[in-house]
């Protein structure tokens, strides 16, 4: 399903999309934590950029969700999020989450990140 069918094809949410998609996604398997404030649930991390990434849980999160992220690693990376959409997928959810409100370190933080999950796919 592309971010069109995902967004219900809603023009000015399909130009937010394709915004959205202009940082390369990279594919993992990855299990964290996430709050919503009030709960903290674990997902698998499917895919990731510098924007935002895709994860499976086994809750439904409705769009526009505030999500506190940890993501694993040396330092421990916290970073905040809101949900874009969520599809029911198998047993549980795929959720798009956008990450919002980042300081300059935790960008940099999160591109090292993601540079460190490129490495790995490159050593497979």
């Amino acid at each position: 399903m592309n971010c069109a069918d995902r967004q219900g094809g809603a023009g000015n949410r399909n130009a937010e999309c394709s915004e959205r998609r202009r940082a390369q996604r990279f594919t993992t398997s990855l299990e964290f934590v996430f709050s919503d404030g009030r709960s903290l649930f674990s997902g698998i991390l499917l895919d990731i950029s510098s924007g935002g990434f895709k994860m499976e849980t086994h809750r439904f999160f409705r769009e526009g969700t505030l999500l506190t992220i940890t993501l694993p690693g040396e330092p421990v990376l916290k970073v905040q999020g809101v949900v874009r959409w969520s599809n029911k997928e198998g047993l549980g959810y795929n959720t798009g989450v956008q990450f919002s409100g980042l300081s300059d370190e935790q960008e940099a933080s999160l591109r090292e990140f993601v540079q460190g999950i490129l490495w790995q796919v490159f050593k497979r």
